[in-house]
């Protein structure tokens, strides 16, 4: 029987004799609970039948999924309105419940787990743990060049040379539905997977744009010239797919191949993991005895695992290590919000001990004053103080209270708790599961990638590149925009007519620079004389907030936006006076956080770096389009885009990688000191509102205290991986 809409069934599931079913319901809400039993409500038209159904079982259905189950608690008539709001408590049932009995001996939770899912009606991608050799993948064109191609030389690859596989639109297209993807056709082979060290075992992840039933991945030794294939069906067609390859030896460079069979499809991205098999969390022997979801729940439990799942309409889920980086859902947002909480939190904390008996007491009092400074500039507290007072009667000594103090500031500062509510189209995600959020504060959407990578800058680091056109010509049109996400940290710092540096380019017969000022004004221009700057009226740039810094650069006219809003424009009937950006086959220098003498550092982050060249001036429209988006995951074209730092993939911190043109420009670059950052966000609870206006509200837990998957205080963002 095909049901509609929200469907409400009490006393029994759908199909039941014994069941009271509620169709096409408006108002039917339910949680899931990180760490607790969920609960659910809704609104029927009254029968006057409720009494008798207290703690009678109930059921959620959407779409003809089963969603939750759980019991009916209590009821609430309105006789006005005519209708019953209905509540109780439940979890989210998203398994057969099948009574079952399962014994697992001496091998590893990781196979186990690949065994018992396997014996379920779901197609499941199990990762592996302990994947901290390969397990940040990003998926540009560059990227897919990198794993899959093999024009260039030994130093890197350039491109892929085989018909019925090409580079567009950030994937890689396999558009011949029989193709071998491997260079065995002649012609020098290089490796595209160098990891660092020997390795024997791998595993791989690929996303595919579009569901397939079938898929073969392969990859060969470089060095011992061993091959190995592994091929992963489906009954119902994936996106997600793992394979998984171990080789009697190991090596340290690698060739990946796939071979289509009887599909086209796109893929965008492959994650490489070089798990070590030694570290996988063991059985010796185990039985369990329960309903299939239990003694799964229990089999995760026992490798510190969790589940997601990605599709209820494809049985589609992903099971991944607590505490590893895992990749956001393909959600929608429709709404975001995010707070700060000062509850608990305090800047400066006094602590009196014990009174005396002559009537004194010890006291002390600690001040963290780069967070007052940093309160007072947001306009929170007393001029940025926060207080916290303590007496303590077991403290009498000036020692003890004086320790107790400077304990109590440490714990005070990390109890700045921050929250997030996120609202997406309907679909499953998992509470307690870790997501990326933004280094920087309230900046960002969640769902977005920009500033949830970025590098920091800490007043003595840089980060460099020479790139190069590959015609002497130069490209076409000449007309450069420069574009930088800034988060400063150093205005405050700064005399209003001293400057940092943010960007510095040169080549052999000019230079051109940004620099930023203690005013928060910007000048750009070229160094080599104050005629040739222009400079913006104050306070553009402000310390602690995220902003996009994009400047136009022309012979004759200049342009400064932020956050996509024109801040200031220059014209000059003499284009002497304008020097701009020129790139061509003898190369530019340019310099990210000081100038070209390693001095005027910047202090801050600054993340996604973009240089366009245009044939005209680019547009405040086309800038306001683009400047908050993450390029990669739009899938925008970057035709015109030399060089794109994302900041994004950590595997080499002395180096980054430019996701732009890459066939055109040859980037070789240089990371001085600056450090990489991430940030994570934990999920506490998920409420589904059912019914008209379908949404999915997200409760995200992102503290500045120190938590188990998380720390991040002060300047300084990292992520916590437990080790498994």
């Amino acid at each position: 029987m095909t049901q509609h809409g929200t469907v409400l069934t009490i006393g029994g599931q759908l199909g039941d004799d014994s069941a009271t079913v509620f169709e096409n319901l408006d108002d039917v809400q339910f949680t899931d609970a990180a760490s607790s039993m969920g609960s659910w409500s809704a609104t029927v038209p009254s029968d006057g039948g409720f009494a008798d159904a207290i703690f009678e079982d109930i059921y959620i259905y959407h779409e003809d999924d089963i969603l939750f189950g759980g019991e009916l608690e209590s009821f609430d008539d309105d006789y006005s309105a005519g209708t019953t709001t209905l509540s109780g408590r439940g979890a989210l049932v998203t398994l057969d419940r099948v009574t079952d009995t399962v014994t697992y001996s001496d091998t590893t939770v990781y196979e186990a787990l690949r065994d018992a899912w396997s014996n379920t009606q779901f197609d499941v991608s199990v990762l592996p743990p302990n994947r901290e050799l390969f397990n940040k993948t990003y998926p540009s064109e560059s990227d897919h060049i990198r794993k899959w191609g093999w024009e260039g030389d030994d130093d890197g690859l350039t491109g892929i040379d085989t018909s019925g596989a090409f580079v567009e639109r950030n994937r890689l297209v396999i558009d011949d539905p029989n193709l071998m993807l491997d260079d065995t056709n002649g012609g020098t082979q290089y490796p595209s997977i160098r990891p660092d060290t020997s390795v024997r075992y791998f595993a791989m992840l690929v996303e595919t744009a579009s569901p397939v039933t079938e898929f073969k991945v392969g990859l060969k030794q470089m060095n011992l010239s061993g091959t190995q294939w592994d091929t992963v069906s489906y009954d119902t067609p994936q996106r997600f797919h793992v394979f998984h390859f171990e080789f009697a030896d190991g090596d340290d460079r690698y060739r990946p191949m796939l071979e289509t069979t009887g599909e086209t499809l796109e893929i965008l991205r492959t994650e490489l993991m070089a798990p070590d098999p030694d570290g996988f969390a063991t059985i010796d022997e185990v039985e369990l005895e329960g309903t299939v979801f239990e003694n799964l729940q229990r089999l995760h439990e026992l490798g510190a695992y969790t589940f997601t799942v990605r599709d209820y309409g494809t049985l589609d889920i992903e099971a991944v290590p607590v505490g590893t980086i895992a990749r956001e859902p393909d959600w929608r947002v429709t709404d975001a919000t995010r707070t700060l909480d000062f509850t608990d939190y305090a800047n400066v904390v006094t602590v009196h001990g014990r009174t005396r008996n002559d009537g004194t007491q010890a006291t002390a009092t600690r001040k963290n004053q780069s967070e007052i400074d940093e309160l007072a500039a947001r306009g929170v507290g007393d001029n940025g103080e926060i207080q916290h007072f303590e007496k303590n009667p077991e403290l009498e000594t000036q020692s003890e209270v004086d320790s107790r103090a400077e304990r109590l500031l440490e714990e005070s500062v990390n109890e700045r708790d921050e929250a997030g509510t996120l609202e997406i189209a309907p679909q499953y995600v998992a509470p307690g599961f870790t997501y990326p959020v933004s280094n920087w504060g309230d900046a960002f959407q969640y769902g977005s990638q920009i500033g949830t990578n970025s590098l920091y800058f800490d007043g003595t680091s840089h980060a460099e590149f020479e790139f190069t056109y590959s015609s002497s010509d130069g490209p076409d049109g000449g007309v450069w925009t420069t574009e930088l996400w800034l988060h400063p940290d150093c205005i405050a710092s700064l005399n209003a007519d001293e400057w940092v540096t943010l960007l510095h380019v040169q080549n052999e017969t000019a230079e051109a620079e940004i620099r930023l000022y203690g005013d928060g004004s910007i000048n750009v221009g070229e160094p080599a004389g104050s005629a040739y700057m222009t400079r913006t009226d104050p306070g553009v740039l402000r310390d602690g907030d995220a902003q996009r810094l994009s400047v136009v650069w022309r012979h004759d006219e200049r342009r400064v936006y932020v956050d996509g809003q024109l801040e200031a424009e220059y014209s000059s009937a003499n284009p002497s006076e304008y020097d701009q950006i020129y790139v061509d086959a003898d190369g530019a220098t340019c310099y990210i956080g000081a100038d070209g003498d390693g001095n005027h550092h910047y202090t801050g982050g600054i993340d996604d770096v973009r240089f366009w060249v245009d044939s005209g001036p680019r547009s405040q429209a086309t800038i306001r389009e683009t400047y908050d988006i993450d390029l990669l995951e739009t899938e925008a074209d970057l035709g015109a885009m030399p060089v794109y730092f994302r900041f994004d993939d950590m595997t080499d911190p002395s180096t980054f990688i430019n996701d732009g043109d890459v066939a055109q420009y040859n980037t070789d670059t240089t990371n001085a000191g600056a450090e990489f950052q991430d940030a994570f966000g934990q999920l506490e609870e998920v409420q589904y509102s059912l019914g008209t206006g379908d949404t999915i509200s997200l409760d995200f837990d992102i503290s500045g205290r120190i938590d188990t998957e998380l720390i991040k205080t002060q300047r300084t963002s990292r992520s916590n991986r437990r080790s498994l």
